[in-house]
């Protein structure tokens, strides 16, 4: 995998964080699947 900057990782969070916010259900549910494959894929680590 691909390693992020400190400020690439910030950026990243943030724009998950509005996507979470977000009403429009399809891009909630998009952030919470992009969340859940970021926790997996660092429990294996």
């Amino acid at each position: 995998g691909e390693q992020l900057g400190q400020m690439e990782a910030t950026e990243t969070f943030f724009a998950m964080t509005k996507l979470f916010q977000s009403k429009d259900i399809f891009m909630k549910n998009f952030a919470i699947k992009q969340i859940e494959i970021i926790i997996n894929r660092y429990r294996k680590v």
